[in-house]
């Protein structure tokens, strides 16, 4: 059987790991974006498939220090932050060595110093949705963000940064989702008296739990949407602008089936927006298009 690390890798070019020629890249101290303060070694992203979210692989650059922490530092400019990631076992990164599963902690730590403008404000660990238990509130968000995004460009962050286990009570303070430029946060409503959440980008607007036979129909045939709601009442539908293709099937040659291709670079980099939000009649019965590209 393949090393843990290769099995994990899916699909990644992995054959440099066992032949060619290759190199090691270090950067001592001085360098202003190492804020370990050894010298750190640089780690190649196809190294932490599997381990590391993709939406996080795709946004910073991996270094290694001499204490085995692991940092990401953001590709495109300096950042208010960075991601540290502690490994269960050091050894594990030694793949010749691997007879287990790899486990790590991720949290997002601010930088320290005078910075005007911070996206983030204090440290933060990430939460895995894949081995979410069933019957949480987290597994309830995976459901959930599973009909807008793959769960790989889905962040879920508490602050509880002292948590172990599964069974620690966490509590779920930001959801990211960087493809389609959207964050959610949980925030307690006292009139509903219940925890929503909330929209951070659409002011007011809340994930909504209506489900009548009205909203049921107008939401069927696009199961890759999320019902929002205001205090109001007045529901939105939130709909990702994913590239939906017909797959050749052999046996069924004329099958309507359709596929949605979240990785088509090309269709995205086309978009004026990652995703649509339909105005929801009053009546229930149709949506409003609020532009051409959205009909």
């Amino acid at each position: 059987n393949p090393p843990m690390l290769f099995r994990r890798a899916a699909a990644a070019g992995v054959d440099g790991e066992t032949q060619g020629i290759g190199c090691v890249v270090m950067r001592d101290p001085v360098v202003p974006q190492n804020i370990s303060g050894t010298q750190e070694q640089f780690i190649p992203a196809r190294l932490l498939f599997g381990i590391v979210p993709q939406a996080l692989l795709d946004k910073y650059n991996f270094w290694q220090d001499d204490n085995d922490n692991i940092r990401g530092y953001m590709k495109e400019g300096q950042g208010d932050h960075y991601i540290c990631i502690r490994m269960d076992d050091a050894t594990l990164l030694d793949h010749q060595s691997i007879e287990k599963s790899l486990s790590a902690k991720i949290t997002i730590v601010p930088l320290e110093g005078n910075i005007k403008k911070r996206t983030v404000t204090e440290a933060m660990l990430l939460l895995n949705l894949l081995y979410a238990p069933e019957g949480t509130a987290l597994f309830s968000l995976a459901q959930l963000m599973a009909r807008l995004e793959n769960l790989s460009h889905v962040l879920v962050w508490t602050k509880n940064v002292n948590a172990n286990q599964a069974t620690d009570q966490l509590s779920i303070d930001l959801v990211q989702l960087p493809r389609l430029k959207l964050t959610f946060a949980a925030r307690w409503d006292a009139v509903a008296m219940e925890m929503r959440l909330v929209s951070l980008d659409h002011a007011n607007m809340f994930v909504s739990n209506v489900r009548n036979d009205l909203v049921v129909h107008l939401c069927r045939g696009i199961p890759h949407c999320i019902l929002l709601s205001d205090p109001n009442d007045e529901l939105r539908l939130l709909v990702p602008g994913v590239n939906a293709v017909r797959p050749q099937v052999a046996s069924a040659p004329f099958s309507t089936e359709l596929v949605l291709c979240r990785q088509d670079k090309a269709w995205a980099a086309n978009m004026e927006t990652p995703y649509y939000l339909f105005h929801v009649h009053i009546s229930m019965s149709f949506l409003h298009c609020p532009t051409l590209a959205s009909a």
